[in-house]
């Protein structure tokens, strides 16, 4: 099949595109090899050198507004506050409140490493 969009069947995905399937399961499989990678760091700086050759800056930029996100979350702030001050969707952030409702919420975790560590 080419791999051209013009000489492809409409709705064909391209030659290259792995299977949903076989993504999800690499997708897992790298995650836990990076998770151990992490677990395994030196410290905060360390840590902090392998987010900035993995991810741009815009990434950054997104997981630490992310992680703002879970904290003024924790602190009771308003979710319209949260909006406006770090500019981010109202669904995001009812994501993130519906996850530290949970029983075993894993930003809850996060959260208690955090002010462990303080």
């Amino acid at each position: 099949m080419p791999n051209r969009p013009e000489q492809r069947t409409r709705g064909a995905a391209p030659a290259t595109a792995p299977a949903t399937a076989d993504a999800g399961r690499m997708t897992d499989a790298n995650l836990a090899e990076l998770s151990a990678v992490f677990a395994h760091t030196e410290g905060e700086a360390e840590t902090a050198a392998y987010f900035r050759v993995l991810f741009t800056p815009k990434e950054i930029a997104d997981l630490a507004r992310r992680w703002a996100l879970v904290k003024a979350l924790a602190a009771k702030i308003p979710q319209r506050e949260i909006a406006k001050r770090f500019g981010i969707s109202l669904c995001k952030i009812t994501r993130g409140s519906r996850e530290l409702k949970k029983e075993n919420s894993a930003f809850l975790k996060m959260l208690a490493v955090h002010e462990q560590g303080r």
